[in-house]
């Protein structure tokens, strides 16, 4: 039998390989409907855990694959939120800014994929 604690990379693994062969973002309801109601707890620890990115509202995709410029964007974007933001116990709109700011790409994320990259930077702190 398996704890909470060893289910979680097997679930964070069954999750990427779900995602990575359905070939684009799922919905999280999509994503209980093939993995099992079992999964459900995953999505709190998928919050800011590469390389899963929450890309709109309940809609979860691959950093590398589904984030305007990939991984390069997303660390650029980390390196920029660490100092700064990753302490910060809300979310503000100068975070959200400030990471459009930095390219075209970022311009076209939406706040909940910015979101995601500042839970990774609070992560990695």
């Amino acid at each position: 039998m398996h704890t909470d604690e060893t289910c979680v990379p097997e679930s964070l693994a069954a999750v990427e390989k779900l995602l990575r062969r359905h070939g684009k973002p799922m919905t999280r309801t999509e994503l209980i409907a093939t993995l099992g109601a079992s999964t459900q707890t995953i999505f709190y620890v998928m919050l800011g855990q590469r390389p899963f990115v929450e890309l709109y509202s309940q809609v979860w995709g691959l950093i590398d694959r589904d984030v305007p410029g990939g991984d390069a964007a997303f660390d650029e974007a980390l390196a920029l939120l660490r100092p700064s933001w990753s302490r910060c116990s809300a979310i503000t709109e100068e975070a959200v800014e400030a990471v459009r700011a930095l390219s075209a790409h970022h311009r076209s994320w939406s706040r909940d994929t910015i979101v995601s990259a500042i839970r990774c930077a609070r992560r990695q702190s």
